[in-house]
């Protein structure tokens, strides 16, 4: 369990986390609607990143109220959110891997100068995708770890019993006044 977030308190890193990743969805959230909008992307899939961008801002703020109250469910919220999104993260980055390696061995078998140059420049996206969804991911499960500390630190909720109190007498024989109302 973290006890900070580098010199901040965990609750100053958890406003941090939430403040990235609420610009980063509205980031990809405008480049998606701008390149559907001009007709530069696929309009195929892009509907999903915008939703999921919409998610991910919707967790940010609700993180970034957890923290200014204080509220162990709300960062809960934005920890399971956040866990089912680096989930598909990792799935991606495996489809992108294989995506690749099948890629390298179709143009390997082809040996064309122009596939190879095509396969060069493809190459070199593939390989920076690759990087930045691995700095991307162990960068978040950082995130995670400041959000489970944070609500780790917050504590647990206190407890309240319920149930008969007893109230014993100081002698069995004597009664109270309220015994007689």
């Amino acid at each position: 369990m973290l006890q900070s977030c580098g010199c901040f308190s965990l609750g100053t890193g958890c406003i941090c986390v939430a403040i990235y990743h609420f610009i980063v969805a509205v980031v990809v959230a405008s480049y998606t609607v701008f390149g559907l909008s001009s007709g530069t992307l696929a309009p195929s899939y892009k509907p999903i990143e915008v939703v999921l961008a919409t998610v991910i801002a919707v967790a940010a703020v609700l993180l970034l109220i957890g923290v200014h109250r204080r509220s162990r469910p709300l960062v809960l919220t934005w920890y399971i959110f956040t866990v089912i999104r680096l989930i598909t993260q990792v799935g991606l980055l495996i489809y992108i891997i294989v995506l690749h390696s099948n890629m390298t061995k179709s143009i390997v078998s082809i040996a064309d100068e122009r596939a190879l140059k095509a396969y060069r420049g493809l190459n070199a996206i593939f390989i920076g995708l690759i990087v930045a969804f691995v700095v991307d991911l162990l960068f978040n499960l950082v995130c995670l770890e400041t959000a489970r500390s944070y609500r780790a630190q917050l504590g647990l909720p206190p407890r309240y019993e319920v149930g008969l109190q007893v109230y014993e007498a100081a002698h069995a024989d004597e009664k109270s006044e309220n015994d007689y109302v």
